[in-house]
């Protein structure tokens, strides 16, 4: 990410405030990952969860981020939240580990000096998996597809970044350090969002955010809700309560380390 690393980024107040906008994920995804533990003969003694962020998906959760693990949930039974990197998981034995996760994050990660750590805290049999939703969303009413389609090529256009590869294609050119490993493209993520709440899902991701401030437009979160007012209007859809719906395709990637 030139211009501002990602440890200084998601340590802005503003942007870890944003984060809470970001898409839960459903029991379906953590009952894949329990299923394909179970089936796997792995452990539930202690998961961790790598960049966690605020907690939307955690049992130890950490991040590079004190302001994203400021709003983690708090007194949750057999779970805790610390600040740390994922490419030194110091703070864990070695074969410690029955279940590393990764949600909407592996594209941030150094892969091999990762990957490493993963090795080395798993236990034999233990898994690691790697979720996250596409880019590619797809909005209802059409009309508020065309006015996405237009703002994201806007960003995507000006910021073209290596990292984005990964993104664009979810995550079809990373492979899983483990023989055998899976790919499952069974789910989707559905939302349905206000015209606030889709602004604020916007203003949740770094490019957003990063465009409008190198730009100096102040007004271009303005600039997509007056757009996407308008879209909604066109598909009679008047009241400040109507609400937009969304589907995202949803990938994971899990893989279990050799037990020999």
């Amino acid at each position: 990410m030139s211009g501002l690393k990602l440890t200084e980024h998601y340590a802005i107040k503003d942007v870890a405030d944003a984060y809470d906008q970001r898409l839960n994920f459903s029991q379906e995804v953590f009952d894949k990952i329990h299923d394909f533990c179970e089936a796997n003969g792995s452990e539930f003694l202690l998961a961790v969860d790598v960049c966690c962020g605020p907690g939307n998906s955690t049992v130890i959760g950490f991040d590079v981020s004190e302001e994203q693990l400021a709003h983690a949930p708090k007194n949750l039974p057999n779970v805790q939240f610390q600040v740390a990197n994922a490419n030194d998981m110091s703070f864990l034995e070695s074969n410690s580990v029955d279940l590393v996760t990764v949600a909407m994050a592996l594209h941030w990660l150094d892969l091999e000096r990762f990957y490493r750590e993963v090795d080395r805290v798993l236990k034999p049999g233990g898994v690691l998996i790697i979720y996250n939703y596409s880019y590619y969303v797809r909005l209802s009413p059409p009309q508020a597809q065309k006015v996405h389609e237009h703002y994201s090529g806007l960003v995507l256009d000006r910021y073209y970044e290596s990292y984005m590869d990964n993104v664009r294609d979810d995550y079809r050119r990373i492979a899983l350090p483990y023989p055998g490993w899976k790919r499952n493209d069974d789910l989707n993520l559905e939302r349905e969002f206000t015209l606030d709440g889709y602004l604020g899902y916007l203003n949740s991701i770094s490019l957003y955010d990063r465009y409008s401030k190198e730009q100096n437009n102040t007004d271009f979160m303005a600039d997509i809700y007056k757009a996407m007012e308008q879209a909604l209007r066109e598909a009679g859809m008047t009241s400040k309560d109507s609400l937009i719906k969304a589907s995202w395709p949803l990938f994971m990637l899990m893989g279990q380390k050799p037990r020999t």
